[in-house]
C-alpha cells in the first residue's frame, strides 16, 4: 500500500494537482519552508504512509536536500494540511 500511495503522491504533485491549507502556509512560515520545497518533497517522495485519520505522512527532500514531513489528504488531488522539519533526536 505504501508504494501505491507514494506513487499517487508523486504523480499528482508532478501534474500540479496540489492545494494548500491556510494552516499549511502558517507552518511554512514557522519553519522557514517555501512552497517550492513542499512541492519538491511531494514530487520526490521517498516515503508515504496512510495514517488512521485518512491523512498521509509524506517524507521527501527540499531544495537543499533536507527531509521534510508533509501531511496531506489524497484524492483526485493532494491537499496539503501541514509541513514541518523532522524533530532532531
Amino acid at each position: 500500500m505504501g508504494r501505491s500511495v507514494r506513487s499517487a503522491v508523486r504523480r499528482l504533485a508532478k501534474a500540479g494537482l496540489v492545494e494548500f491549507d491556510v494552516h499549511a502556509h502558517e507552518r511554512f512560515e514557522d519553519f522557514d519552508i517555501a512552497e517550492e520545497d513542499v512541492m519538491l518533497a511531494l514530487e520526490n517522495a521517498m516515503y508515504a504512509r496512510s495514517q488512521t485519520n485518512q491523512r498521509v505522512l509524506v517524507r521527501g527532500p527540499d531544495l537543499l536536500g533536507y527531509e521534510l514531513h508533509v501531511i496531506v489528504e489524497v484524492s483526485s488531488r493532494i491537499y496539503v494540511v501541514t509541513a514541518m522539519l523532522p524533530k532532531e533526536e
